[in-house]
């Protein structure tokens, strides 16, 4: 209790050899933690930890367990559970008790100073937790530097003084961002004694540690920091092993205090970086150079605009030096400048000044051809280069770099030195590494324009390749040809021989993925030019099992075969996609006759759903009146899924992957899926009855979706609505207190009736069920769209029915709330305090403000009276954070601030971070 808390915090806790129940159960827990081995043993140690923690005595026992010393252990878990405590469950912890706990955690600070850094860390983060939240401190930095001002003392309060500017960006501390706004603006004016307590401490890594975090939020002590002995510390720090990446981290930071030229502190950190290069080329300790590298990449990169526009001495060398360390011959340490030639490059992109960007073409040429030499395989290379291997990391830094920067030079330029590397005399890595860098630019390289003629020139080389070429570089050249595909659409004279070149790898495993992927890609641009490839497609599908291709594969060689299929003229469409689909068909007539595993019969239809996926033929190219070319196909198909759904109702997957194949079915025929609908509407309602399976809503949100927009076709929506509705309701009331467990049926319930009321609002609004639809409501995503849609659809334009009648639609709206607004806002405010996650807070007050628009006294009215209020833990949120969350109900006109507000009041009720309890290591 809150009492409890006072008497405890307030007092000291004499050591005794009888300890109170409660800290002897604590304390055996935390011996558990840390000296078994054993696994259940560690895992009901943990959870009765965290039991422990959730309850208000933890203050008490964690404070008596530190005091007392019982034990490294116990003095540990603590320690960690009082900065767990302040960090997730100081809204239970009484006002006057604030001020006992930062001085009880001082004393704790003090006595465990140098005894552990482990326990210091934790009591250091829990007192710079608590003044974030607390307003009443009013120089949390003074204080404490006070309170910790002995020798032995330093160690606990650098991390105090380092936890303390860092700790205000841990969102975690469910506190607004105006009181975020105000700490960093107070600590931003007590930095004087923090740079002043520094500047006496033997230079090592808390320090530097500590000193980057204030460099980082800067104020006004920080901007003399060009004269202090610290600067210099962190200079001379970073070619010391111990320190490097620390020192590297103040100094980064220091560039940002820089706001005016000339300065100390900018003339100092230049003279310095422009220094270390004799470190660098002298063979340092690699992590020291990589260190350096960076350091200088980031100084050229806040120097960005003087380098461009108003460049001097000192940056021109240091653009100097980062080409200088481009070009070191270990490669992990030259990409550290990667960072700048990015920078440099959007720098350039947006000043929109050819003149500049050609003043810059040749830095960029020289990374270029430094990238060129880095990328290249080794001519000893067995099969193809791995995902893993260390240069198939280097490659993809280097892609990325040619792909951003190369409009510096011009993509036809680099094109051009590249097709110069791709002579015959030159070998294999050599050739490949061109073609790499061509794969990077293609993209950008045919925005220019279809009629350049060097890709004639590429193309020439890749389709000459013989199959003994080596795989590395024939699956480039394969690449190649993919990238090529929009150039090659207004080429097409060229696409036979490509393709040729593409089937003729066919048969390689190493490359045969990057094959059928570079196939989908011409059959996506020039599937007009690739009908008389078609057959040989087919037959490579055909041939799948012989080719041992995966099932990713032929997925996209089905792809790429329907797209063809779907630009042929008229008359050749049905055999064609009879051709296509026969073997897949027979594949499932096959698996039926010999009641075939599910798995087997999925992959199937998965291969026939990908075909009518794939297959777009739009109603503006069909002759008026005629018949859609795959109506017939398309029912004998639709015959072959019902005869496979009616064997394996009982499986969930064959029942999805059925559903699959009549939503693609549905979607290519559109309108024309008229005749089959008829027969699906009351299949899908038995179906639905027999399986419970929630594609089946889906489904049915797909048909609404294909026939609302018909006036002839809305009673038989209508019906089909209502039979799943009521089958739906029936089944998800059963068991509402698992509601979870059918999350995807909720999905698919909701889903379908946005649909409905996104397309046909006022069959909706008249639709029998729509008032249990709004009181079986559950706290998923896809329900609050609809809802949020629901009463925002006299606003919202969702169709064009609710203009026509909007006082009809108002009244409607109004009974609906009248009736099922009260209890529906107990469940979003239930929903708000703990039902949901913070980050989905959004679309619940989407809902509540849609609400608050129709009637905002009603609204604010039964907010106040949900029942969920009088049961909030005290841990979670105080009687304050209700009255301001309510307020903003009531009062609150701008939607924006209304969304945070209701946003920090779920943030209180968020999880909390799961400590990592085992395997700790803690000063024995």
């Amino acid at each position: 209790s809150s009492h409890d808390i006072r008497i405890i915090l307030g007092a000291m806790t004499e050591a005794s050899s009888n300890l109170d129940p409660e800290l002897e159960n604590f304390v055996s827990v935390c011996h558990a933690l840390a000296e078994s081995q054993d696994p259940h043993t560690l895992e009901k140690a943990g959870k009765h930890l965290e039991a422990i923690r959730e309850s208000p005595q933890a203050w008490n026992v964690a404070d008596s367990a530190l005091e007392m010393q019982i034990s490294a252990p116990a003095c540990y878990f603590a320690a960690q559970t009082l900065r767990w405590k302040v960090e997730f469950h100081f809204p239970e912890l009484p006002e006057d008790v604030t001020s006992i706990l930062r001085d009880r955690l001082l004393t704790h600070l003090k006595r465990f100073a140098s005894a552990g850094q482990s326990v210091v860390v934790q009591l250091a983060v829990a007192l710079a937790d608590l003044y974030i939240y607390i307003d009443v401190w009013d120089d949390p930095v003074a204080h404490v530097i006070t309170a910790l001002g002995a020798p032995s003392e330093e160690i606990a309060l650098l991390e105090y003084l380092a936890a303390l500017p860092q700790e205000v960006t841990n969102m975690r501390i469910k506190v607004k961002r105006a009181r975020r706004r105000e700490v960093d603006y107070r600590l931003s004016v007590f930095g004087e004694p923090v740079y002043e307590f520094l500047a006496k401490c033997f230079s090592n890594h808390s320090i530097m540690t500590c000193l980057d975090s204030w460099l980082y939020l800067g104020g006004d002590a920080a901007v003399s920091f060009g004269y202090s002995p610290l600067l210099d510390a962190a200079i001379d720090g970073i070619v010391q092993d111990q320190t490097s990446r620390y020192c590297a981290d103040v100094l980064d930071s220091a560039l940002g205090l820089i706001t005016e030229q000339p300065s100390r502190l900018r003339t100092k950190l230049l003279s310095a970086i422009l220094n270390y290069r004799q470190v660098v080329f002298s063979g340092a300790d690699q992590d020291i150079a990589k260190n350096i590298v960076w350091l200088t990449a980031r100084a050229a990169e806040h120097f960005i605009n003087e380098i461009v526009q108003s460049p001097d001495e000192e940056t021109s060398l240091l653009v100097q030096l980062i080409v200088e360390y481009t070009n070191i011959p270990n490669t992990s340490i030259a990409l550290r400048t990667t960072t700048f030639w990015y920078e440099l490059s959007d720098y350039l992109y947006d000043l929109e000044q050819q003149s500049e960007r050609n003043r810059f073409s040749d830095l960029y040429l020289g990374l270029y051809k430094r990238l060129y030499e880095v990328i290249m395989c080794e001519a000893d290379l067995e099969g193809v280069l791995r995902s893993k291997d260390d240069l198939a990391d280097v490659r993809s830094t280097a892609l990325d770099i040619f792909t951003e920067t190369s409009f510096i030079v011009g993509q036809l330029t680099l094109a051009r030195f590249m097709i110069e590397q791709l002579n015959a005399r030159n070998p294999w890595p050599v050739q490949e590494a061109a073609l790499f860098v061509i794969h990077a630019i293609a993209q950008d390289l045919f925005k220019i324009s279809h009629e350049i003629q060097e890709p004639v020139k590429i193309l020439e080389f890749i389709t000459e390749l013989k199959q003994e070429a080596h795989p590395q570089l024939r699956k480039t050249a394969v690449k190649v040809i993919g990238d090529f595909s929009p150039w090659l659409k207004e080429n097409y004279t060229f696409i036979p021989v490509c393709f040729q070149f593409l089937v003729s790898n066919i048969h390689d495993k190493l490359i045969v993925t990057p094959v059928i992927s570079s196939l989908r890609k011409l059959s996506t641009r020039c599937s007009h030019h690739l009908s008389e490839s078609l057959s040989v497609i087919i037959q490579i599908i055909e041939a799948r099992r012989d080719l041992n291709l995966k099932h990713a594969d032929i997925l996209d060689l089905i792809k790429t075969a329907a797209r063809i299929i779907a630009v042929l003229h008229l008359d050749h469409i049905e055999p064609a996609l009879v051709q296509l689909l026969t073997s897949h068909i027979n594949d499932l007539e096959v698996c039926l006759s010999e009641n075939s595993d599910t798995e087997e019969i999925k992959l199937t239809l998965e291969r026939i759903a990908e075909v009518f996926r794939n297959f777009n033929v739009t109603e503006g190219n069909l002759p008026p009146a005629s018949a859609h070319p795959c109506i017939n196909v398309a029912e004998a198909v639709w015959n072959l899924i019902m005869q496979t759904v009616e064997k394996y109702q009982n499986s969930s997957t064959v029942i999805e992957e059925s559903n699959k194949c009549v939503k693609w079915i549905v979607r290519c025929l559109g309108k024309h899926s008229v005749a089959l609908a008829s027969k699906m509407v009351p299949i899908l309602a038995s179906l639905f009855d027999a399986t419970h399976h929630s594609s089946c809503l889906y489904v049915a949100s797909i048909l609404i979706e294909t026939f609302a927009h018909g006036p002839e076709y809305a009673d038989s929506v209508s019906e089909m609505c209502r039979n799943l509705t009521s089958q739906a309701m029936a089944f998800l009331t059963t068991d509402l207190d698992n509601l979870d467990k059918s999350a995807d049926m909720v999905e698919d319930f909701f889903r379908m009736h946005f649909e409905y009321l996104r397309l046909m609002p006022i069959h909706l609004l008249q639709f029998p069920n729509l008032y249990d639809i709004v009181q079986s409501s559950h706290a998923t995503e896809v329900v609050y769209t609809f809802l949020a849609s629901l009463w925002s659809i006299l606003d919202k334009g969702l169709g064009d029915e609710q203009f026509l009648y909007r006082d009809r639609v108002h009244e409607c709206l109004l009974s609906l709330l009248q009736s099922k607004g009260e209890l529906l806002t107990h469940k979003l405010i239930e929903a708000l305090s703990g039902g949901v996650a913070s980050s989905n807070a959004g679309d619940v007050s989407d809902v509540l403000w849609n609400m608050i628009m129709l009637q905002r006294d009603a609204v604010a009215a039964w907010s106040s009276m949900a029942p969920c209020l009088n049961d909030i833990p005290p841990n979670k949120a105080q009687p304050k954070h209700i009255e301001d969350m309510l307020r903003t109900i009531a009062e609150c006109t701008d939607l924006q601030q209304f969304q945070q507000e209701l946003k920090y009041y779920a943030r209180l009720f968020d999880a909390e971070k799961t400590e990592p309890v085992l395997g700790v290591a803690y000063d024995r």
